[in-house]
């Protein structure tokens, strides 16, 4: 996908997520809109909610729940049932396939331009999403030093792990067309990432347990701060897993390396 860095998720998640509208898309309307629109929007949205709470801190269970019933009683909503929820359906992209989005930078005046390349592999499982995690933490100093360092494509070459329903990560590099184009760009990303396949398969022992190591120990190092755990708990919550707040914990202990 060869998109500006500021719409590159919004592009992402617009092949993914059949339902999701992009930046452009909801600048396209919103000329159009007018204060009975808004007004009617507001009846619908708080005529059936469903809404989940999640409280961390200083406050003792009783005054959580107590809480929870007041803004409860105050909203004075009524129940959306579970049909009636939105489910986002993350696209599985077919085995093999090659999906290419082109779109121009939003400013005529940058000389900037982002290539990524997103890479789906399979239905979420926790070890599955374990074991892709470790594989980018593998890939992100090989892909720094060599796209970064050696081939200077760009100022900046990134990885990211994803895992909302499927297992992928992508690749992004952001480079500047008047140094170098995007057909040498992309094809020096599909040569890293084919090269760094082959050469995971000649790691020994040692070499692969020092990134589990790494791994491990990320994971047992605690939250600083009250914002990070309300964060990550939360995440658990959005992705409706709930039973799992110390996931992290359990992936060490569950050898899910």
């Amino acid at each position: 996908m060869y998109v500006c860095v500021y719409v590159r998720r919004s592009t992402r998640l617009r092949v993914l997520l059949p339902q999701y509208w992009s930046s452009s898309q909801r600048d396209s309307e919103i000329d159009a809109l007018t204060i009975q629109d808004l007004t009617e929007l507001l009846e619908q949205y708080g005529a059936h909610m469903f809404a989940e709470m999640l409280i961390q801190g200083n406050m003792t269970p009783e005054e959580a729940k107590d809480l929870a019933v007041y803004l409860r009683r105050e909203m004075d909503f009524g129940p959306l049932s579970r049909e009636q929820r939105f489910k986002p359906g993350v696209k599985w992209l077919p085995e093999g396939s090659l999906v290419t989005v082109e779109m121009a930078n939003r400013d005529p005046d940058s000389p900037n331009t982002v290539v990524t390349d997103y890479y789906q592999s399979c239905p979420r499982t926790d070890r599955d999403s374990t074991i892709a995690s470790l594989l980018v933490s593998c890939m992100e100093e090989p892909a720094f030093d060599d796209l970064r360092t050696k081939k200077q494509l760009g100022y900046t070459v990134s990885l990211n792990y994803h895992n909302y329903e499927m297992v992928a990560f992508s690749l992004t590099v952001v480079s500047q067309p008047a140094k170098n184009s995007v057909e040498k760009v992309e094809e020096c990303m599909q040569n890293f990432v084919a090269g760094f396949c082959e050469t995971l398969k000649s790691w020994n022992k040692k070499i692969f347990q020092s990134h589990i190591d790494s791994a491990i120990q990320e994971r047992l190092e605690p939250d600083v701060s009250l914002e990070e755990e309300v964060g990550r708990n939360w995440g658990e919550i959005l992705h409706s897993k709930y039973c799992c707040f110390d996931r992290h914990l359990k992936e060490v202990r569950g050898n899910a390396y």
